[in-house]
């Protein structure tokens, strides 16, 4: 997949994250799980809006974002529903 993907866990550290990302960020995995997932993509000072809730915030929101090295994107966010 050429687009950049990750995935958190519910504090919002990195789980996993492809190379896309990796290339992004001009960090390696190895640099990456563990971390806060928004002190790399998208560059911010927290989380997005609404995370570990079901917020009608963060529903079908678009987010633009600098990578560290520069690189500027956009993330389209949604929440999936619980059952």
């Amino acid at each position: 997949m050429s687009d950049a993907a990750f995935l958190h866990d519910a504090d919002g550290r990195l789980v996993f994250v492809n190379k896309a990302y990796e290339d992004l960020s001009g960090l390696g995995s190895d640099e990456l799980i563990g971390k806060f997932y928004w002190e790399h993509f998208p560059k911010m000072s927290g989380p997005f809006p609404g995370h570990g809730g079901d917020s009608a915030e963060s529903a079908n929101s678009e987010i633009r974002s600098e990578f560290s090295n520069g690189s500027k994107t956009y993330a389209s966010l949604g929440n999936t529903p619980t059952p």
